[in-house]
């Protein structure tokens, strides 16, 4: 077994990419981009005599006083049919856990993760309604021809990308990193108009130095005349594309730019031997209809997720989040007397601390 914390590993990324149902969040790449947010990296690694055979990278944000606080997205990183090895990464993430001190430790699983869930009860996982990552998202299948995409979406989206087709003002280009400016003040009108946080500029920077160059982000602006009107990001691995970010100015929107965006990207993800475009994460209160296949509530019916669904994608689920603490006597006081405060405590101080280090860059 070997813990390592550099900035790039090659071996482990390549490891990452070969493993069935591995996601991008795992690889050293990942870890040097959310290193601009304040975390540092440490990577757990099981070795056979042939290489690596499974492990996890864990990005941690160091607390005052009492440690660090950690996360495992989409982790661990093994073959899910053995479960003696998943037993044996588990047990190695709980045991580095207590070593450096990560107090508490947030994890969302690859879909195959839900072979596993007894082996993280037993290790002192629990189940957290906490939406670290969303546990739903949409993707279309990519090896479908063009015409039956278009006739698995909802009737006015399939009308509005043909009328794209036949006329439409917008032009699409590729962005480099020349276009990052354009594109973070896009991202930023967005963020003062929904309301969400935004990350720095040099975080998006950050992402085309160490996704785009090697050519594993998708990058689209639509532009009217020389003005830029939206942009989006998206990133490939595997066989996947991963739809991540878009800004809009809020400007057109009688030329629907980011419909665009979507369809060019689809097209140019499709074109370029990718089978499939995950469109993200899904709110858990509009997941949990789909599940139960009622109807949505009035709120949803015009959110962004609910406009990911318009496109006819099929809807998957991973499994439950959960939580880890690695100290007894503060896992003792969450169970038994404040089930829920702790969580709350800690997922708002860290969004305290990430929002000041951002201010900062």
């Amino acid at each position: 077994m070997k813990v390592s914390s550099d900035p790039a590993d090659d071996e482990w990324d390549e490891f990452v990419l070969q493993t069935p149902g591995s996601h991008y969040a795992q690889t050293s790449k990942w870890a040097r981009v959310q290193s601009i947010r304040g975390f540092e990296c440490t990577r757990i690694m099981l070795h056979s005599a042939s290489g690596i055979i499974g492990g996890a990278q864990i990005l941690c944000r160091r607390l005052p006083i009492i440690g660090s606080f950690g996360y495992i997205t989409r982790g661990p990183v093994c073959d899910y049919s053995n479960l003696d090895l998943v037993e044996k990464v588990i047990h190695e993430i709980t045991r580095i856990c207590r070593q450096k001190r990560i107090i508490y430790l947030a994890l969302t699983m690859p879909v195959d993760g839900k072979f596993a869930t007894q082996i993280l009860q037993k290790y002192g996982f629990q189940i957290t309604d906490n939406s670290y990552e969303e546990i739903a998202s949409v993707s279309i299948d990519l090896t479908l021809d063009v015409d039956v995409i278009l006739s698995n979406m909802k009737l006015k989206k399939r009308q509005t990308i043909r009328q794209l087709g036949r006329k439409n003002a917008l032009k699409i280009i590729n962005g480099t990193s020349q276009d990052i400016s354009d594109f973070y003040r896009l991202y930023t009108m967005s963020s003062q108009r929904i309301g969400f946080y935004p990350h720095s500029e040099v975080f998006f920077q950050t992402l085309w130095d160490c996704f785009g160059r090697t050519g594993n982000l998708l990058f689209l602006i639509s532009k009217l005349e020389n003005e830029p009107v939206s942009a989006c990001m998206a990133i490939a691995f595997r066989e996947t594309v991963y739809g991540y970010v878009i800004g809009w100015s809020g400007k057109h929107k009688q030329l629907f730019p980011n419909d665009a965006l979507h369809w060019n990207m689809i097209l140019q993800a499709k074109s370029s031997g990718f089978h499939i475009f995950d469109f993200g994460g899904i709110e858990l209160d509009l997941n949990r209809p789909i599940m139960r296949n009622v109807p949505i509530a009035e709120q949803f019916v015009k959110s962004y997720c609910r406009i990911k669904l318009e496109y006819g994608g099929d809807v998957y689920f991973y499994p439950d989040n959960y939580e880890f603490i690695s100290n007894s006597l503060l896992r003792w006081g969450y169970t038994t007397i404040y089930p829920k405060i702790p969580t709350k405590f800690f997922i708002d101080y860290i969004d305290r601390l990430i929002k000041r280090r951002a201010e900062n860059l």
